[in-house]
């Protein structure tokens, strides 16, 4: 379902009365997929700015006051969406360069009303859209073209090179898409289960339901006890000896569906929204991400 008009900002451009030309060529971005995305196209062209710290969740970020700084001096900064990141409203009259909200050409998935389920998530609501579109590889080639035209107006001078590269990510991307699609054609659709927050909905696009005995988005969402016994039920009636892990799930969580069966194996997934340690940011790539997850995925066919 397309989103309503709490997405007013659009792929908004937010510009500050400064001429761009004050800004200092950098561009910051806030979740590890268009920075990714970013630093392959700009490479020796500019400088790209990632905020969260490695295993750092988006849900609670709130930029430090030299994070404040290097927002508002940035030529361009790409946020997920104002859902995830309401925090880009404190900057607007401050920025000098241009907010772009990723999320504006992206179809948003409707989420799940959990406000009953925790009555303390108040300042973490997501509100009714699932903000976790970067799961679905079809939305990288979205978020390519938002973030390369964005860079060519930013950039024109880099245009040529700006495009060659948008050409290599557009190829990498679409083997990407090619591989999800694949799992539909082996099967209509299978089920798997999951210990952690409610991240991996997109891939229902794919014919993958996610089990998760949470039931919000955010990190601070924990499941009851009623909610993990179903959970250890629905384990049992898929039969499946597969349980999917990040690597910042909540241990006691895990152990506890562990322990109910001997021969559960855990296989982990990435919700690509940082990067979780002891994984090296300089050498692990979006695309590389989505990669991992659908061999993993591919494991409970």
């Amino acid at each position: 379902m397309k989103k309503s008009l709490f997405t007013f900002i659009g792929v908004v451009i937010l510009v500050s009365c400064q001429s761009p030309t004050q800004t200092n060529g950098r561009v910051v971005t806030t979740l590890f997929p268009q920075y990714s995305i970013a630093r392959f196209l700009l490479n020796d062209i500019a400088e790209v700015d990632f905020l969260l710290e490695s295993g750092q969740a988006s849900h609670d970020f709130e930029p430090t006051p030299s994070d404040v700084v290097s927002l508002n001096q940035a030529s361009v900064v790409f946020f997920s969406s104002e859902q995830l990141e309401p925090w880009i409203h404190n900057i607007e009259n401050t920025a000098r360069g241009q907010l772009v909200d990723l999320s504006y050409d992206i179809t948003l998935l409707e989420g799940h009303d959990h406000e009953e389920e925790n009555a303390n998530e108040d300042d973490h609501d997501h509100g009714e859209f699932d903000p976790h579109y970067w799961i679905d590889p079809a939305n990288a080639l979205v978020m390519l073209s938002t973030i390369s035209s964005k860079l060519i107006e930013v950039f024109p001078e880099e245009e040529p090179l700006l495009i060659s590269r948008t050409n290599v990510l557009e190829e990498a991307f679409g083997e990407v898409v090619d591989m999800y699609e694949s799992l539909l054609s082996t099967e209509e659709e299978f089920d798997v289960v999951f210990a952690g927050h409610n991240v991996f909905g997109y891939l229902e696009i794919y014919g993958i339901h996610v089990n998760t005995p949470y039931g919000g988005f955010t990190d601070d969402v924990l499941p009851t006890a009623e909610s993990i016994t179903d959970f250890i039920t629905i384990m049992e009636t898929l039969k499946t000896t597969i349980l999917y892990v990040t690597s910042t799930d909540n241990q006691a969580v895990i152990d506890a569906l562990v322990n109910t069966n001997e021969s559960i194996e855990t296989e982990e997934l990435f919700s690509m929204e940082a990067v979780p340690s002891p994984l090296d940011i300089a050498n692990i790539t979006y695309q590389e991400m989505l990669q991992l997850n659908y061999e993993a995925l591919a494991k409970s066919l």
